[in-house]
């Protein structure tokens, strides 16, 4: 029961997005962020082949900061040392057994300058090694996280940068080290501008911003994440911009030109388990995301959620990475293998159970580079369309509804899709009685 399964020997035709064209309203110099000409083309679908790639001596003392599990003064088990000579450069050698040509990079977690720029000299060189082994890679950030302490401290001006409740208190991320800045102040912006420039002359080839809540606000977020793709494009190359949005905010990836989210699940069949819970499925999740995606957004996704344990500490098992992996790409997703905690731990030092669990991963990651055919310029099969709106009120029903083996595909009322289109399907879903606008019904 505990075989690995075989790699995939076909591929699941899905729909096809729309593309959106820019309008170039933000000049010649660049295609707006939520356009395709936005764009790399290394970043189309069937190429890539994402992973977190968290580490550094800040990410080590974020997590001893955040009382992530193992993550002490003590370093019982190793895992601080670990993750503060993550960046070695012998670790590429792992992005390239587990077959992986996008990793996310720790950049700046919402320290200082002054106590950032050690990793950030560490991070220039790891890119290059990246980019000589053909691996693209794309800088962490958190939108407003600032450990307040060593902040107030080394960057006196950012006292007047934190976001305040209404009775006047700062706003948490978690307690008592980690505030959240307003990401409306301009001295804000310019400080994180200055993180970006710094990364643009490392050489990433995008960003991965952490932290965009909906108390932000959807209008704040989308100007934030425009001033900083405008400022990445002073270097002249296209480059991704993602979020890490989870639910209720999904669609807010429609305004960047990368779709990203941590709400996976740990997928299986579980006969132990009540009877509405024996099948754990993410195709709901992942067919959501495609939808947001228009078919042209390049989609990835971190299973977070674990059956028992948590991602620190419990890593899946080879089989159950490879049903993941298979999962994602059924839905034209990458998925984005979390490493941190005691998997970071045990592959930094050898562990056989770690390799073997890596090696598993670029078993199918191997089988994705060489069929990447398969995975672009896909169309659509469905006879039934899930009509959704931006709240998100959907995204619960979908995995619910995919464990029933409901096959369909997922568009937006924003989205405004012709009824042409529309008529290629046997069923509309409208879920929560979502409205058609008469605009639509006419066309």
């Amino acid at each position: 029961k505990n075989a690995m399964i075989p790699p995939l020997t076909s591929a699941l035709v899905i729909l096809a997005g729309c593309q959106r064209a820019g309008d170039g309203g933000d000049g010649p110099r660049r295609a707006p962020l939520a356009s395709a000409e936005s764009l790399p083309e290394w970043a189309r679908a069937g190429r890539y082949r994402s992973v977190r790639w968290d580490g550094g001596p800040i990410e080590a003392e974020k997590g001893r900061l955040s009382g992530w599990p193992n993550y002490t003064l003590q370093d019982e088990k190793g895992v601080m040392a670990a993750t503060r000579d993550w960046y070695h450069p012998r670790t590429v050698e792992f992005l390239k057994t587990g077959r992986f040509n996008w990793a996310w990079v720790t950049w700046s977690v919402g320290f200082s300058h002054e106590t950032e720029r050690p990793q950030r000299e560490q991070l220039r060189r790891y890119v290059e090694e990246c980019h000589r082994n053909g691996i693209r890679v794309t800088a962490y950030m958190s939108i407003a996280n600032m450990f307040w302490k060593e902040m107030f401290e080394n960057a006196p001006a950012s006292r007047n940068w934190v976001e305040r409740m209404p009775d006047g208190s700062p706003r948490f991320y978690s307690f008592p080290h980690r505030y959240m800045a307003d990401i409306t102040r301009p001295e804000w912006i310019d400080y994180v501008k200055v993180r970006v420039r710094a990364a643009m002359e490392a050489g990433v080839d995008g960003f991965w911003i952490d932290n965009t809540f909906s108390y932000h606000g959807e209008e704040n977020v989308r100007r934030f994440l425009d001033q900083i793709h405008a400022e990445a494009s002073r270097a002249g190359r296209k480059i991704v911009v993602l979020s890490n949005y989870n639910r209720a905010v999904y669609t807010w990836a429609r305004w960047q030109n990368g779709v990203t989210t941590e709400d996976g699940q740990e997928p299986g069949y579980y006969p132990e388990e009540p009877e509405n819970r024996r099948l754990v499925t993410n195709a709901g999740l992942l067919r959501y995301q495609y939808g947001v995606s228009e078919g042209w957004r390049p989609v990835s996704a971190e299973y977070g959620g674990r059956h028992a344990g948590n991602r620190f500490t419990t890593p899946m098992e080879p089989h159950k990475w490879q049903l993941s992996l298979a999962e994602c790409a059924a839905f034209q997703a990458s998925l984005e293998p979390f490493f941190e905690g005691m998997f970071l731990r045990d592959l930094y030092f050898g562990e056989a159970k770690a390799l073997g669990n890596l090696k598993a991963i670029g078993e199918y990651n191997a089988f994705f580079e060489t069929h990447a055919e398969y995975y672009a310029d896909v169309e659509p099969a469905a006879a039934i369309a899930v009509l959704a709106d931006a709240t998100d009120r959907a995204a619960a029903l979908l995995n619910q509804s995919s464990a029933l083996d409901l096959q369909y595909e997922v568009l937006f009322n924003y989205q405004e899709p012709a009824l042409e289109r529309l008529k290629r399907y046997r069923a509309i879903l409208l879920p929560h009685t979502n409205p058609v606008s008469n605009g639509l019904s006419r066309r």
